[in-house]
């Protein structure tokens, strides 16, 4: 693809990327969201964020245990990952068994 503005290519997703965005989503699967810590900058975003969601990894990982909670057998299955260099989508699904009550956050926090 080439960028009209200076006739310079864009780049691609880097396989790096792609497989960090692979290990972002795994640790559902893989039950660690400390896996965020490895991967992720200090000042990312999760967007949009959930409602009462720190707005930076630590956000996330809260959201991560409260899920494994509920849903203990969570998986995100990735079915697309496109973008450029440092400018990534990904089209996923989740899938999971829903084992409690209720999905009340503060009565599993």
């Amino acid at each position: 693809m080439e960028n009209e503005a200076n006739g310079s290519m864009v780049k691609a997703l880097t396989q790096r990327e792609i497989e960090t965005i692979t290990k972002f989503y795994g640790a559902f699967k893989l039950k660690q969201p400390e896996i965020l810590d490895e991967i992720c900058m200090s000042d990312w975003k999760d967007i949009p964020l959930a409602p009462g969601q720190e707005d930076s990894p630590k956000g996330l990982q809260e959201i991560m245990k409260y899920l494994f909670i509920v849903c203990p057998d969570i998986e995100i299955v990735i079915h697309d990952i496109f973008g450029t260099h440092e400018r990534a989508a990904v089209r996923a699904s989740m899938e999971f068994t829903h084992v409690n009550d209720d999905l009340d956050r503060q009565n599993h926090l």
